[in-house]
């Protein structure tokens, strides 16, 4: 059971609260993905991840987080 578990974010508040690093650092943005977010399953921490990374090159990945089929009769 996985009800229980609360998340691990300690690392992305530390990185969180220096912005002036992560600049220096050359990153432009930081996100909670997985059981940063919310504790799950392994699975869903890996679909987190997949999905996370197909977004990155994305203009605007929250658009469409799926391929639609249409089928035409």
């Amino acid at each position: 059971m996985v009800t229980a578990r609360i998340p691990r974010d300690e690392l992305y508040f530390a990185l969180e609260t220096d912005p002036e690093a992560l600049a220096s650092a050359g990153i432009v943005s930081l996100e909670r993905i997985g059981d940063c977010s919310a504790p799950g399953t392994i699975a869903a921490a890996v679909y987190a991840g997949h999905e996370f990374a197909r977004g990155l090159d994305v203009a605007d990945p929250k658009d469409a987080p799926f391929r639609r089929e249409r089928a035409v009769v």
